[in-house]
Formats: C-alpha cells, sequence, structure tokens
C-alpha cells in the first residue's frame, strides 16, 4: 500500500463515499465508506479556568480508551491551580459540575460562570483510564487571578487562535452579620 496517494484520496474525498478493496481473515472484500472530516471531530476550543485548561474529548483519545467522542465529559488536558487543589489530575473527564452535566466545553463554561469568585463547587469526574468509576471532590472557583476565557481555532489552514472573555461571574453572597438581625 502507498499511503501517501491514499491519504491525498481521502482528504479530497472528505463527506463523500470512496470504495475500498481490503483484505480480511485472508479474504478480499469491498467497502464503501462515507469519508470524516478529521477536523470536524478534533478539538477546536479550550477553556481556561482558574489556570486548568479543558477541552472537549478528542477523536484520538477517545479510540485510545473506547469511549464515544461526543457526551461523555470535557477533558482536563491541564490541572491548573484550580483543581490541582482538589486532586483532580490532567486526563480526567469533567461529568458534571454543581449538579449539572457537562457532556461538552459549552455546558462547562455554562456551568462555571454560574459561580462567583471563591465558591465552593461539587465537581464529578472521571479518569480515561476507568470511566465507569466516579469520583466527587470540591473545587474552589477562582476567577481573580485567573480569568475564565475560550480561546476557538479558526479555519485549520490558517492556524488562527480567538480569545474571549467568560462571562463575568455573579457577585459574591455578603455572609449575615450580627447587624443584620
Amino acid at each position: 500500500t502507498r499511503f501517501v496517494p491514499l491519504e491525498e484520496m481521502l482528504d479530497d474525498s472528505v463527506a463523500q463515499e470512496v470504495e475500498l478493496c481490503l483484505e480480511r481473515g485472508g479474504r478480499p472484500l469491498r467497502v464503501s465508506v462515507r469519508v470524516q472530516d478529521l477536523h470536524s471531530i478534533t478539538p477546536n476550543a479550550f477553556l481556561e479556568c482558574g489556570n486548568a485548561i479543558f477541552n472537549n474529548l478528542s477523536y484520538q483519545q477517545a479510540r485510545n480508551h473506547n469511549l464515544p467522542v461526543e457526551g461523555v465529559g470535557v477533558y482536563v488536558a491541564a490541572q491548573g491551580y484550580f483543581l490541582r487543589r482538589a486532586g483532580i489530575s490532567a486526563g480526567s473527564l469533567i461529568t458534571d459540575v454543581g449538579g449539572r452535566p457537562t457532556r461538552n466545553l459549552q455546558e462547562l463554561e455554562e456551568a462555571l460562570v454560574a459561580y462567583p469568585d471563591g465558591a465552593s463547587v461539587p465537581v464529578r469526574y472521571t479518569s480515561l483510564a476507568n470511566p465507569a468509576h466516579h469520583t466527587v471532590a470540591m473545587v474552589r472557583v477562582d476567577r481573580t487571578w485567573f480569568p475564565m476565557q475560550l480561546s476557538t481555532r479558526d479555519d485549520p489552514r490558517l492556524g488562527v487562535w480567538t480569545t474571549r472573555p467568560s462571562l463575568p461571574p455573579p457577585p459574591r453572597r455578603r455572609a449575615p452579620t450580627a447587624s443584620d438581625f
């Protein structure tokens, strides 16, 4: 097999059907397959919060751990200060923040912006190696020293990343004092 011409043919056939001649178990097979755009299942955005970095699960990580590409949680690319204090390591999947499912990066950002700086929030997570085992840890939201922001890659051919700040956190609730009674 000459892989460079095969790769070129597949690149030129994205979103189309191609016919492949294969051999499985010593038997020749002809199969028709639809070519998917690899960029459509490759993370093109990441969220920073508390010096941690999150992205959607990549096709490669999903394949390596026999998981679906979408809907299983948000991948922890770097634990940063935010997660390190809670014992959540890089390579984990965040599946829930404060009782809200986080199946993708948008849901994680929406869940996190609901909490004021300094709030303690329960986070449910799992490891890629053992996705059936879930753990809950309390994290302390830190948006003072580490602003929350979302970076998105434009057209993959250009490779330019744009960053926008997340919505500001809600104000902290003031603890009642003796004079409030």
